[in-house]
């Protein structure tokens, strides 16, 4: 199978949208719509510090080496790592030269984190030493997860649910999903590509409540005979919430 953008060898065939990529525009694909999510929901502004939730699985290291890909260079905008495992945390900061902090920190306003680097080799010192207020926690959200998500409270009558998914993280941070609209799988085929050290993320498989098993085996099923799907669910879901933000607009109006 060729590309269709090109006369090279396809990596994927995409059957959502009928393409076949080869790894170079499978990349600019998958980093063009992330990129669009952040446009779309205006998840970033200058002088952000976002937290990027790591867990060591694909869709954390693609959303990590996306991130720092995008935004490394730029002065007004800063990365740090956040997770469970500090020698994990420690381990991958090195790598890409930013700072770490623990999660169980976030909930404080001034954060301590722990510069990867010394200050005078790290990217950029002013957001990788010292005390530092975080302003976004990214999290390595997809398409599968969101889907599954939006199902469930569909299953469970949870409007609300629906309604501030994704408007806000822990505590008082916002939340943004740049990896929202990619399925999982590509995630993973974004890592192997670029070279992107990651696990399978599965570990927790067994703590997940039924009715989560039970919906995401149904999404699963009917998503096989129908690709679009959860792209379907998560618009719903995008709508849902653009429908909310239009009448509170008209009631502040009134």
């Amino acid at each position: 199978m060729k590309c269709s953008k090109c006369a090279c060898d396809a990596v994927i065939t995409q059957r959502y949208s009928g393409m076949s990529l080869c790894p170079k525009h499978f990349t600019a694909d998958f980093e063009s719509r992330a990129k669009k999510a952040i446009r779309k929901h205006g998840w970033l502004s200058r002088n952000d510090v976002i937290a990027v939730d790591y867990d060591g699985s694909y869709a954390a290291a693609a959303l990590l080496h996306m991130l720092v890909k995008f935004f490394a260079k730029r002065p007004d905008i800063g990365l740090v790592l956040t997770g469970d495992c500090e020698e994990a945390l420690k381990a991958v900061s090195e790598r890409y030269g930013i700072g770490y902090a623990v999660k169980s920190s976030l909930g404080s306003s001034a954060q301590k984190t722990r510069n990867a680097k010394t200050d005078q080799t790290a990217r950029k010192p002013p957001f990788n030493a010292g005390e530092l207020r975080f302003t976004k926690i990214a999290v390595a959200a997809t398409l599968d997860s969101e889907a599954e998500f939006v199902f469930e409270c569909i299953l469970k009558g949870d409007s609300n649910g629906l309604l501030s998914r994704g408007r806000c993280g822990d505590g008082e941070f916002p939340m943004i999903m740049p990896l929202m609209n990619i399925p999982a799988s590509e995630a993973e085929l974004y890592c192997r590509i670029n070279g992107i050290e990651a696990c399978d993320g599965n570990n927790a498989e067994n703590d997940v409540p039924e009715l989560s098993r039970l919906s995401k085996e149904l999404l699963d099923d009917y998503a096989g005979e129908h690709p679009a799907a959860k792209y379907a669910l998560v618009n719903l879901m995008e709508e849902f919430q653009c429908a909310d933000e239009r009448d509170n607009s008209e009631r502040k109006i009134r």
